[in-house]
């Protein structure tokens, strides 16, 4: 007779439970880096192209004020050195498991486990282990039969997600230095006022 904990939907291979989880928290820090990349270019520049990331100018907050001999001032301050953009990535990633071995079977020839040019080697000598299956269940303790239905819709697996400010790359650390010391120009009777022809 063939086992029903065997035939349920839940029943996965123990390693590709557990590489899933490592795979999903990489893929959740390279889209985490890839929206942060999208937002700065988004708020820093007046225009962005994602098709072939030309950028514009740089989006700038522009006041008016008179100084103390009476000239008149602006200052032309960088969107992106007022509003600071979190650059997160995953400290630590604890998942847990409720699992029940379900069985053991034969495992499938698989590339990524062979080098280049080793398909031909006979199975025998791939070394292939036997893949332990497991069926996963609720965290939910004095299961019944009756409550078979119920614990469909129980968690089977704890997340538990730590976060921290990530350290900026080189060139993102220098862009950002570049924006911070930007100049800013003085104006006077509304037009820009060249120093260098007051020298």
């Amino acid at each position: 007779m063939m086992n029903t904990l065997t035939t349920g939907s839940q029943v996965v291979s123990l390693r590709d439970l557990l590489s899933s989880t490592l795979v999903a928290t990489v893929d959740a820090d390279t889209a985490a880096a890839q929206r942060y990349y999208s937002n700065m270019c988004e708020l820093a520049f007046e225009h962005y192209d994602k098709g072939t990331d030309e950028a514009g100018n740089l989006r700038t907050l522009t006041f008016w004020y008179t100084d103390a001999v009476g000239t008149t001032q602006s200052l032309d301050i960088p969107i992106l050195s007022l509003l600071p953009l979190p650059l997160l990535q995953v400290k630590e990633a604890d998942f847990g498991f409720n699992v029940r071995i379900a069985d053991l079977s034969e495992s499938q020839e698989e590339a990524f486990f062979l080098f280049d040019g080793s398909s031909d080697l006979p199975k025998s000598e791939c070394h292939i282990p036997p893949q332990l299956r497991v069926a996963l269940r609720s965290f939910r303790s004095g299961e019944s039969s009756s409550d078979e239905c119920t614990n469909a819709y129980m968690p089977n697996m704890k997340v538990n997600v730590r976060l921290h400010q990530a350290d900026l790359p080189g060139g993102l650390s220098r862009f950002l230095q570049f924006v911070n010391n930007m100049e800013f120009k003085s104006v006077e009777n509304n037009k820009i006022k060249d120093d260098a022809e007051h020298e």
